[in-house]
């Protein structure tokens, strides 16, 4: 593994999407100061702002980083560097692993923390957002994965969109279709069979997702 050339790329890449992810991380920041206000309104105006920052920030990199690369033309200078293409595979995922994972693990204690500090959030809605930042970080995986493999806008926009409407199924079922929904407004963060069964669900499918990427590129050979 080619590490100096791989530190290059990161850096490329960290310039190229820096400040649009800077961006995201800050509208979620502002969630969080939307959640600490005592008003539905701007509770729920912080949901949605969450809610879209978390999701475009798992979107904008992997199509900025990947699949423009090979859209503009950009990766037949990457193709003239000394770097294989297993060297490749790895700074992308590196990278937008990091621009991804970072924010999210951050806006995700914030939120919790907040939820449990403030006393006019009930404690029980904490599991069901542990639920939706899983089921977003599938999304982003999900759409990594795709980029990488098929570095095809259209299928990664494919990707994406099916993504939102499992997404939007997802925030439907634990909200009204299981037994987190009688614990949501409740004093107590109550982790019950379905909570779990969703986190395991979310593990699995970005460990299948990360198995098949890496197995579909180790057979490549070029770039091409």
């Amino acid at each position: 593994m080619n590490a100096t050339m791989i530190h290059h790329l990161l850096r490329k890449d960290w310039r190229l999407v820096f400040k649009p992810a800077l961006g995201y991380f800050i509208g979620g920041l502002v969630a969080i100061m939307l959640f600490a206000m005592e008003s539905k309104g701007a509770f729920y105006a912080g949901m949605v702002l969450m809610i879209s920052a978390l999701i475009t920030l798992g979107v904008h990199p992997a199509i900025a980083t990947i699949v423009n690369e090979r859209k503009e033309g950009t990766l037949a200078f990457v193709m003239s560097l000394p770097i294989s293409p297993r060297d490749y595979l790895w700074s992308k995922l590196i990278f937008n692993l990091l621009i991804f994972f970072v924010p999210w693990t951050v806006l995700l204690l914030g939120t919790c923390a907040l939820f449990a500090w403030r006393d006019g959030i009930p404690d029980g809605l904490i599991p069901f957002v542990v639920v939706l930042f899983g089921a977003i970080s599938v999304n982003a995986v999900l759409i990594l994965g795709v980029a990488v493999v098929s570095e095809s806008m259209e299928k990664t926009i494919i990707t994406m969109a099916a993504c939102n409407l499992a997404f939007h199924g997802v925030t439907y079922v634990a909200a009204n279709l299981t037994t987190m929904q009688k614990h949501m407004h409740g004093p107590v963060a109550v982790w019950d069979a379905p909570a779990f069964a969703f986190l395991a669900v979310f593990a699995l499918i970005v460990a299948a997702t990360f198995a098949a990427t890496l197995w579909l590129q180790s057979r490549k050979t070029d770039f091409l």
